[in-house]
């Protein structure tokens, strides 16, 4: 599947547990010559414009950003088999929509789980995918509480005030 599990708008950090790499590994994903030798990934890209992409190799007891990459001489390797290597989208506040990130199968022949490697070569012998794979997710809507101030002095209560949803300060 190239979706990963939605996620809400103005989730906390706490909540945003991220998604296990292990995930990204499916067989819709991955096709090897060297079946059964995938074991990891190497992130190519991070759509950072609506928020920031995030990894851990300890389940974020430690938090590392990803940068979006102007190519792939700069790709995060990350490890599959390791239930502690996750990673997550933090979008901006009030953000809702779909985001993308790229990556290809890794082998762990070459580069080690949290470094960053050159995939720029790959397919065949390389320890890293020829194919690309795009997984997106989606961040949902909250309906967000109205939140109406007003001055007493200057309101007389026979005006309506219209508030729309996250339309920041009023003014009457």
């Amino acid at each position: 599947d190239d979706r990963l599990e939605p996620i809400k708008e103005d989730l906390s950090l706490n909540t945003n547990t991220g998604t296990p790499v292990s995930t990204f590994l499916d067989d819709d994903s991955v096709n090897d010559v060297d079946s059964g030798n995938v074991k990891g990934v190497a992130i190519t890209f991070a759509d950072t414009t609506n928020g920031t992409w995030q990894f851990t190799t300890d389940n974020f007891t430690n938090v590392s950003n990803l940068n979006p990459a102007a190519d792939e001489s700069t790709s995060v390797l990350l490890d599959g088999a390791n239930a502690n290597h996750k990673v997550r989208f933090v979008p901006n506040l009030n953000f809702n929509g779909d985001v993308t990130i790229k990556y290809r199968a890794w082998d762990e022949t070459q580069g080690s789980s949290g470094g960053t490697f050159d995939t720029r070569t790959n397919g065949g012998g390389s320890p890293f995918s020829s194919a690309l794979v795009t997984k997106t997710i989606t961040v949902t809507s909250v309906n967000d509480q109205p939140d109406v101030s007003f001055d007493s002095s200057v309101f007389n209560g026979s005006t309506p005030i219209t508030v729309t949803e996250d339309s920041g300060a009023q003014e009457h």
